[in-house]
């Protein structure tokens, strides 16, 4: 990153590094969100700025995940999750809201997956979440205490679907 240079990264702490379909690289890092056109060999920058509503929530990115209609998926580390909308560069941000049990349960997000109903799942250091993109409503699924058939821990950390379409969940208590 070089203050001087326009078209350099907007920080060198990298957090994750995702080529959409369309071959633009995108670059989340602890300022910022970074998308690099290959064939112009130019970066665009996408900072939070609170006084623009559509703005990115938050500048330290943990997660980017393309699902499967081409949509980008934006986490970041206290501003939730962000849907970006590549007509206008713009994002819509998801929450979560106090005392709102179909908000996002955390907005540090660290993981993104998506199932085979288009459903995300999104993991927060605070609980897991099925997303229903049509209805914008979200599902928690958080640690109970001694029942074994819940999450090990409410951080979570990792997510995969395997092929048979179980989902795998990581989290700093084992799976």
């Amino acid at each position: 990153n070089d203050l001087e240079n326009p078209n350099s990264l907007s920080s060198d702490h990298i957090n994750t590094i995702l080529v959409d379909e369309q071959g633009y690289l995108w670059i989340g890092t602890e300022n910022g969100l970074n998308r690099f056109d290959p064939k112009t060999g130019f970066f665009q920058h996408f900072r939070n700025d609170p006084r623009v509503s559509n703005s990115i929530s938050g500048n330290s990115i943990t997660v980017l995940f393309e699902d499967s209609q081409g949509t980008l998926w934006i986490g970041t580390e206290r501003g939730g999750l962000n849907r970006f909308n590549p007509s206008t560069s713009t994002f819509r941000a998801y929450k979560q809201v106090t005392r709102d049990d179909s908000s996002l349960s955390n907005n540090h997000i660290t993981a993104i997956a998506q199932d085979e109903d288009d459903d995300l799942w999104i993991a927060t250091n605070h609980g897991l979440n099925r997303f229903d993109t049509d209805s914008g409503v979200f599902t928690r699924y958080m640690h109970g205490g001694s029942n074994s058939a819940t999450l090990s821990s409410n951080i979570v950390l990792a997510l995969r679907f395997d092929h048979s379409g179980y989902l795998w969940v990581g989290t700093d208590s084992g799976l």
